[in-house]
C-alpha cells in the first residue's frame, strides 16, 4: 500500500523552522505550504478572533502589498493563499515552477509576511470585513445565542466553549486593539512555531538553502504570551 508521508524527509533549522519535503523527480513545480502551529484556541481571553484578524492584516502590512504579491504568482504562472484560520493552526501555501529565481522571490515574500511583518494599516478596513463575515453567518442574534449556549453546555471549562466560530463575535472583534495583534503575530509567528511543508521537484536540501538564505533563517523567539488558554 502507498503511503505518501513516509516520502517526506525532514530538517530543522538553527532557528526551530521545520522542514519537511516529498521529491518527486522532473516535476516541473513545486507546492509550499506554512502551518502556523496556533489558530483560535491561542486567542486572548475576551479578543476571541484575534488570529483570524491577523491573518487578514499580515499581507496587507508586509513589504510588498499584497496586491502585488498575488501579482507576482499570477505572472510566473503559479498560485498563492494568503491564508486562513482554524481552531489549531494558520495556513498559507505557493505553488510555483521550479525556477530558481522565482523561488527565491516567493520564500523572501513569505518570509517577510510570517515573521517580519509590522501591523499598522488598514485594520479598521478589515475589522468591517470580518464583522461582516460574522453577520453573514449570524444575521440573527437568536442563532449565535443558540449556537452559543450548545457550545457552553457541550465544552463547559474547555476553551471551545467561548467560541462558535474562529472569527469569534461581532463583540470580541470589536475590542481586539492594534496591540493585541501585533502581539499575536510576535509571540506566534517565529521560526520554532512554523512547520514549512514542500512537495514537488525540489529536494529537501534544495528546500533547506532557498529557506536559509531567505527571511525565514531569522532568529525571531517564540513570545512569552504564547501559551494556551486555560479556562480559568
Amino acid at each position: 500500500m502507498w503511503d505518501p508521508y513516509a516520502e517526506f524527509q525532514s530538517a530543522t533549522l538553527a532557528n526551530g523552522l521545520n522542514v519537511y519535503a516529498a521529491f518527486w523527480p522532473e516535476r516541473p513545480w513545486e507546492v509550499v505550504g506554512f502551518l502556523i502551529h496556533s489558530g483560535a484556541e491561542q486567542d486572548p481571553l475576551g479578543r476571541e478572533g484575534t488570529a483570524h484578524f491577523v491573518e487578514h492584516l499580515i499581507a496587507e502590512n508586509s513589504n510588498v502589498s499584497k496586491r502585488k504579491m498575488c501579482a507576482f504568482f499570477a505572472n510566473c504562472g503559479g498560485k498563492v493563499n494568503l491564508g486562513k484560520t482554524g481552531y489549531a493552526a494558520s495556513y498559507y501555501h505557493f505553488f510555483v515552477p521550479t525556477d530558481k529565481v522565482i523561488l527565491e522571490k516567493a520564500f523572501s515574500l513569505f518570509g517577510h509576511m510570517l515573521l517580519l511583518a509590522k501591523i499598522e494599516k488598514f485594520i479598521e478596513r478589515e475589522r468591517q470585513v470580518i464583522k461582516g463575515e460574522f453577520y453573514q453567518h449570524y444575521p440573527i442574534k437568536f442563532q449565535l445565542d443558540v449556537d452559543m449556549h450548545k457550545h457552553k453546555t457541550l465544552y463547559g471549562g474547555c476553551w471551545l466553549e467561548r467560541f462558535v466560530r474562529p472569527f469569534g463575535d461581532a463583540e470580541s472583534i470589536e475590542r481586539i486593539t492594534q496591540s493585541d495583534l501585533q502581539l499575536y503575530y510576535d509571540s506566534h509567528y517565529t521560526p520554532a512555531n512554523i512547520s514549512v511543508v514542500g512537495v514537488g521537484g525540489v529536494t529537501l536540501p534544495e528546500l533547506v538553502k532557498f529557506l536559509s538564505e531567505s527571511p525565514f533563517a531569522t532568529n525571531k523567539k517564540r513570545g512569552k504570551n504564547a501559551a494556551t488558554y486555560s479556562h480559568h
